[in-house]
C-alpha cells in the first residue's frame, strides 16, 4: 500500500501537465480573438458610410467623417478597405485634399469590386479606414485614423456597416500591406499625377492590440494557479499516505 500515494502523485503530475497544456490552448484562442478584432484606424466609428446596408453592387455610396485628419497629416485623405486576410489595402474613394476639418465624399468602388480584389472579405468583416497624408494628393507617409467596418455576407451580394466591427478574420500580416488600386483617379493639381497610385501604407497600428497582452496574462495566471493547486493537493495526499 505504500506505493499507492506515489502512484497518485505521478497521476496528479500528469493531470497538471495536461491542464497546463489545455490552458495554453485556451489562451491562444483568446490571443487569436484579440488579433482578429485589432483595428487599423485609431478612431473607430468616426467614419460613416451611407447607406449603411445594401447590395454589394450598389453605386453612389457616400462617406463622411466626424473628425478631421490630425495635425501633421491634414494634407489629404483617402478611404481604403483593409483586407482582413493579408492587411493589404485598396482605395475605395478618390483622394480628398480638404481634410483639415471633418470632410465627406463618395466611394467610387462598389463592395462587389472590392470583393473581386480581396475575395476573402466574403463572409467576413473588413475595416474601412481613412488614411491621412501630410501633403495633398496622397503624398508622404500616411496614418490610418477614422474607421468603420463592413460585413459582406457569404454569398457576396449584401453588405452592412457597423462602427464596432464584430469579429474580423485574423490577419496574417499587420504591417498595413500594399495598396492595390482599383481604377481610382487621384485628385491633384498636377496633371501628371492624375492617375498616380498612392504609396503603400506603413504600419499604423494594425498589429496586436492591448487585448492580446491581457489574454497572455490570463493564460499565465491560469497555468500557475492550476499547476500550483495540483502540486499542493499531491503534497497533501503524500503526507496522508505517509501518516
Amino acid at each position: 500500500m505504500k506505493g499507492a500515494p506515489m502512484f497518485r502523485l505521478k497521476r496528479l503530475k500528469r493531470i497538471a501537465v495536461l491542464l497546463g497544456a489545455g490552458t495554453l490552448v485556451a489562451g491562444a484562442a483568446l490571443l487569436g480573438a484579440a488579433q482578429a478584432n485589432a483595428a487599423v484606424g485609431t478612431q473607430p466609428g468616426a467614419l460613416v458610410i451611407s447607406p449603411a446596408t445594401g447590395t454589394t453592387t450598389a453605386t453612389g455610396l457616400m462617406y463622411r467623417t466626424t473628425t478631421a485628419c490630425p495635425g501633421g497629416h491634414h494634407g489629404s485623405g483617402v478611404v481604403r478597405l483593409v483586407d482582413p486576410g493579408t492587411g493589404a489595402t485598396a482605395n475605395a474613394s478618390q483622394v480628398n485634399n480638404s481634410v483639415a476639418t471633418p470632410f465627406s465624399g463618395s466611394l467610387n468602388a462598389t463592395f462587389a469590386q472590392l470583393a473581386g480584389v480581396f475575395p476573402d472579405i466574403k463572409g467576413h468583416t473588413a475595416e474601412l479606414a481613412v488614411y491621412c497624408f501630410p501633403s495633398p494628393s496622397a503624398v508622404g507617409p500616411p496614418i490610418a485614423v477614422q474607421a468603420t467596418f463592413v460585413t459582406i455576407n457569404p454569398a457576396g451580394n449584401h453588405y452592412s456597416i457597423s462602427s464596432n466591427g464584430g469579429t474580423t478574420a485574423t490577419p496574417t500580416s499587420t504591417a498595413g500591406g500594399d495598396t492595390i488600386p482599383i481604377g481610382v483617379t487621384v485628385t491633384s493639381a498636377t496633371p501628371a499625377a492624375t492617375s498616380a497610385t498612392p504609396a503603400a501604407a506603413p504600419a499604423t497600428g494594425g498589429g496586436t492590440g492591448p487585448g492580446s497582452n491581457l489574454a497572455l496574462a490570463a493564460t499565465g495566471a491560469a497555468v500557475v494557479l492550476a499547476g500550483g493547486g495540483l502540486i499542493l493537493l499531491a503534497g497533501q495526499r503524500r503526507r496522508q499516505g505517509a501518516g
